[in-house]
């Protein structure tokens, strides 16, 4: 049975072993690949020259990190029954919480929006609709639900955003 699966093995174990090596390997190379960008787009923050943030940024970084952090709960704000007050509560712990962090965001994608300005990437329809082909697929949704879901504004911007960090990782040096 082994053998109709591939050719080079004898066993199961043989096959079982062959792929967990290949998936060991694959995993191996995209945190490499990971790192990589995560350290390019580091020194390409860090070679900013970005003066000071505007305090709005950080606060629409912050609402971000709260829908953000409320989808992973998989909760819907207006499904939340809870007033204004205890909003801001979850808006204060976040802020005094991730600050930091989120200054470091806010550089990084002021950076990362810059680059794509600078080389004038822009999203094709073959693009957003491959995205949302794949996003399908990733998340095992019909194509028209997703759709549905992302605007064409948002796709356009992730899809530029993701030629940026591609621009910035592919032209940095690996030591």
């Amino acid at each position: 049975m082994a053998k109709d699966i591939d050719e080079e093995v004898e066993t199961l174990d043989e096959l079982k072993e062959k792929n967990t090596a290949k998936e060991l390997a694959a995993a191996k190379e995209e945190a490499y690949n990971d790192a990589v960008e995560a350290a390019a787009i580091d020194l390409a923050v860090e070679n900013a020259e970005i003066v000071e943030l505007p305090e709005e940024m950080i606060h629409e970084e912050v609402h971000r990190s709260i829908n953000e952090f409320l989808e992973t709960c998989n909760v819907k704000v207006s499904h939340l029954k809870c007033t204004s007050k205890s909003l801001e509560q979850l808006k204060k712990i976040f802020t005094n919480n991730t600050k930091q962090k989120l200054k470091s965001r806010t550089k990084t994608n002021l950076v990362v929006e810059a680059v794509a300005k600078a080389e004038g990437f822009e999203a094709t329809e073959e693009e957003i609709n491959a995205e949302i082909e794949q996003l399908a697929a990733d998340y095992n949704m019909p194509v028209e639900q997703v759709r549905n879901l992302l605007s064409p504004e948002m796709l356009k911007h992730d899809i530029t955003v993701k030629k940026a960090v591609n621009v910035i990782t592919s032209t940095a040096k690996v030591k």
